[in-house]
């Protein structure tokens, strides 16, 4: 009887071991990289399911930037392609070069960028992007990546310049003294329905909206100077 009472023992003990090491395999699964499909894209925004990151991140003034940047370039989001757990919460989206700017990079090329945050951290309040969106980019060549054409926001989101329409962008966040030549001002933007949208996008956030073409030119004259 000894021998079946150690049997059961050691059987129920396997068992428990079993069950132990699923549940350890299905978290690890659940916070492994994952590809996230179009439809998923408004997902990333949803704040009451997000938790919220602050940091400190070092930022250049746009004469830095633009001597330090390998790509400036005005993109259309695509699609998120994949998320990054560690060693940071990122997004990775694929984007279509609609103009470059600097490095080497054509229009029409399809490049990935590396955001801050996921559909399960915001980071410093920043949105996630969205498909169909453009911004003008200051970015740098990530290493160590599936795919070589992948770059990380230099400075984060203070080198994110959403485009509102053909004449206005908008700095997502720290706003520059450089830029207060070519600011939109408050009457342009009042009736200016795209601005007051975006306005209420980055509610969160300290923006400066600016003339895009005289941005543009600015960025052009630093490459030169």
């Amino acid at each position: 009887m000894g021998f079946f009472k150690k049997g059961r023992t050691a059987w129920a003990i396997g068992l428990i071991a079993v069950c132990v090491i699923g549940v350890w395999w299905y978290q690890w699964l659940q916070h492994q990289s994952a590809p996230i499909t179009v439809t998923s894209l408004a997902q990333l925004d949803k704040p009451a399911s997000k938790e919220r990151a602050h940091a400190l991140i070092q930022t250049f003034k746009i004469d830095e930037a633009v001597g330090k940047a390998d790509v400036i370039a005005e993109v259309e989001i695509l699609n998120a392609v994949k998320e990054m757990y560690e060693p940071g919460n990122k997004t990775i989206f694929s984007a279509k070069v609609v103009q470059p700017i600097k490095g080497e990079v054509e229009a029409g090329s399809e490049i990935y960028i590396m955001q801050e945050g996921n559909s399960k951290v915001a980071f410093n309040d920043a949105p996630q992007f969205q498909g169909k969106e453009k911004y003008i980019l200051i970015l740098m060549k990530a290493v160590g990546m599936d795919n070589d054409d992948t770059y990380w926001i230099l400075g984060s989101e203070t080198g994110v310049y959403e485009v509102v329409d053909e004449h206005t962008v908008v700095k997502w966040a720290k706003p520059e003294e450089a830029f207060a030549s070519i600011e939109a001002s408050q009457a342009q933007l009042k009736t200016n329905k795209a601005a007051q949208t975006t306005m209420n996008k980055l509610k969160q956030m300290h923006t400066q909206f600016i003339n895009k073409n005289q941005f543009e030119q600015m960025l052009r004259a630093e490459m030169e100077g």
